[in-house]
């Protein structure tokens, strides 16, 4: 659909219909569920990015699974629609961009589902439910163990993005009837989609953020982590600013040499 609008699910999530314009790596979404498959793809990631060890790869391609769950709560939103994102109409897809790697799906099919304004809550609970139980879950269980981790590393990277997006779009979002659903939606994907259903015991979009200051701008906050991203398992590799695993003092000091380099 042409007026179908993909921006902020392009921009941050790196899926569309078009795809990526240089794929370094791709395949069909479904492998992703074959465990040697990704060993491979996981392999030849850690490569490109000198990882050392799968630890980051798989953190990078199990987080892809909640861009498709991002992709649901924006176009439900904004569009009042659903596109079809089961692994059989996906292909994934890694692209680098000099210092960094964008990984996404191209949607191979434009296909959508309208939500209905009678029995909203009652669509959006099966929907988001079926994306869970069909693609999100096996995925990321499947990504952990071909790496031999366990996919908690994953599952818990789930709340801080949740949490950025919704910050995102209430801060940016001007319609209101979008306001609305968006509200709406979320009530239902935190309320009536069980715990149980990611494979957990409590709902991995569930968050509290700790904010602290920005040393990037000032007067301004930046939220920690919900989890480690494993960025910094990779040769060279340091922890993000934001990063739960640092210390105090390791984050004050990260702080001064990011100030001292602003002066």
């Amino acid at each position: 659909m042409e007026d179908l609008d993909f921006g902020i699910i392009e921009r941050f999530y790196h899926i569309s219909p078009r795809g990526a314009a240089n794929p370094m790596i791709e395949l069909p979404a479904s492998l992703l569920l074959d465990q040697d498959k990704v060993r491979e793809v996981l392999e030849k990631g850690a490569a490109l990015v000198k990882a050392t060890s799968l630890e980051l790869p798989a953190s990078f391609i199990g987080s892809t699974f909640f861009y498709l769950c991002a992709t649901y709560i924006v176009f439900m939103a904004q569009e009042n629609r659903i596109p079809d994102l089961t692994l059989d109409n996906l292909t994934f897809q890694i692209e680098g961009h000099n210092d960094h790697f964008h990984l996404g799906y191209k949607i191979n099919r434009l296909e959508w589902k309208d939500v209905p304004d009678t029995g909203r809550e009652a669509f959006v609970a099966k929907e988001f439910s079926r994306l869970i139980q069909d693609t999100v879950y096996p995925g990321v269980e499947a990504v952990a163990a071909s790496a031999g981790v366990k996919s908690a590393m994953i599952w818990n990277q789930f709340a801080g993005q949740y949490t950025f997006l919704t910050k995102y779009l209430k801060a940016n979002e001007t319609r209101e009837e979008v306001l609305v659903r968006l509200e709406q939606d979320c009530a239902v994907i935190l309320e009536q989609i069980s715990a149980d259903e990611f494979g957990r015991r409590r709902h991995p979009f569930v968050h509290k953020p700790r904010y602290i200051d920005s040393p990037y701008s000032p007067g301004e906050q930046i939220a920690i982590r919900s989890s480690c991203c494993m960025y910094y398992c990779k040769e060279d590799g340091v922890k993000c600013y934001s990063c739960p695993k640092l210390t105090a003092e390791a984050r004050e000091e990260m702080r001064q040499e990011i100030l001292a380099k602003a002066r």
